[in-house]
């Protein structure tokens, strides 16, 4: 599982339990499962969340004190051989916990 799809992963949990907001995005799609019935389904696609520096190229900056909404564990790439990876923490923060910066 690559760093996006966990977040993106966390994100859906944060949202199906109310920590986060959801966006007015939502995609229906119809498929057929293992059986051959057709499902549809609905996704609402919940509200971003970036770490400090994510919102720092986004000219914002978090809020002092303010605690993140996630901490997920992603790999950071240490160096130009092949599988030379750390495993770090990472804090991420919604909207309504950073500011603009002027």
């Amino acid at each position: 599982m690559t760093n996006e799809e966990k977040v993106f992963a966390v994100r859906e949990t944060l949202c199906a339990y109310g920590i986060i907001k959801a966006k007015d995005k939502v995609y229906q799609f119809e498929y057929m499962d293992k059986e051959g019935f057709q499902k549809k389904d609905t996704i609402i696609e919940p509200e971003e969340i970036k770490t400090a520096e994510g919102w720092r190229r986004e000219g914002r900056e978090v809020l002092a004190a303010v605690e993140p909404v996630a901490i997920i564990p992603i790999y950071i790439k240490t160096g130009n051989t092949r599988g030379s990876y750390v495993q770090t923490k990472a804090r991420y923060y919604t909207i309504d916990q950073t500011f603009q910066v002027k």
